[in-house]
């Protein structure tokens, strides 16, 4: 909890004229940018220190209303739509493997088979950087992007029995190969 009379001579000086945030409101006028800046900084501590009550205030107003918040996103959207897309795009390209992850587990949500999160760091570390299918080592340093020069000798992961069968997207499913090798496997088991 903000001890307010921490608070309070803070936001009493803050203007240049001695007056404070509330003082301006009860006169109907535009607060300055002082006292608007001390105002945004107390309600900034107090949200901090009661996060946990602030959160389920938000939820329970975002339930209660609804529609209002469904149009308030519209809008939003609308009115961003640009910056969003471009948002979305840095991350997509900033993040390949957390997108690759994503769609493998909604894949496998589709079919009704387990997902857990796992990264190609640790799959490297279980199962090596030999291919499963040739054993012979894969380059790392290679491409991973089909169509891209060397990406035949380039790391996939590839599901042992594909999510399309029924294979789960977890790490017990999957192992380090080659692009090409992957590629040529396709859905088949082997």
């Amino acid at each position: 909890m903000v001890n307010r009379r921490i608070l309070d001579p803070i936001i009493r000086e803050s203007c240049a004229l001695g007056k404070g945030y509330d003082s301006h409101i009860r006169r109907f006028e535009k607060p300055c940018n002082n006292c608007l800046e001390v105002y945004n900084e107390k309600n900034r501590i107090r949200y901090q220190n009661n996060i946990i009550k602030e959160r389920e205030r938000s939820k329970k107003y975002r339930e209660n209303n609804l529609e209002k918040e469904i149009k308030r996103r519209k809008e939003y959207y609308i009115k961003n739509k640009e910056i969003i897309k471009e948002k979305r795009d840095k991350y997509r390209k900033e993040n390949p493997e957390s997108i690759k992850n994503f769609n493998n587990a909604r894949r496998a949500h589709k079919k009704g088979s387990k997902h857990e999160k796992y990264s190609i760091d640790e799959i490297l570390t279980l199962y090596g950087n030999n291919c499963y299918i040739c054993d012979l080592p894969i380059d790392l340093e290679k491409p991973r992007k089909v169509g891209v020069f060397g990406w035949e000798e380039g790391l996939h992961v590839d599901h042992v029995i594909p999510i399309s069968k029924g294979g789960g997207d977890t790490i017990d499913n999957v192992r380090p190969t080659h692009g090409k090798c992957n590629i040529s496997k396709g859905s088949s088991l082997i």
